[in-house]
């Protein structure tokens, strides 16, 4: 996979995490934050939206655990 369609795949992902985070489906938004985070390990919009999901959720600590 090229770095540009890997780039598009990251982006799809982050998009279906905010849709799925504003349907509040929170799990879903950190399953595909997970996947992000696969291809772009350090991906600062994954992480971020991941730790917001986490919060949410009220694992504060798994967030502060978040690079």
């Amino acid at each position: 996979m090229s770095k540009a369609s890997m780039a598009e795949r990251v982006e799809q992902l982050l998009q279906m995490a905010e849709d799925a985070m504003a349907e509040g489906e929170l799990e879903d938004a950190i399953s595909l934050c997970d996947q992000a985070l696969e291809t772009a390990k350090d991906d600062a919009d994954a992480l971020e939206i991941k730790a917001l999901a986490l919060g949410e959720l009220g694992d504060f600590e798994a967030a502060d655990e978040l690079p």
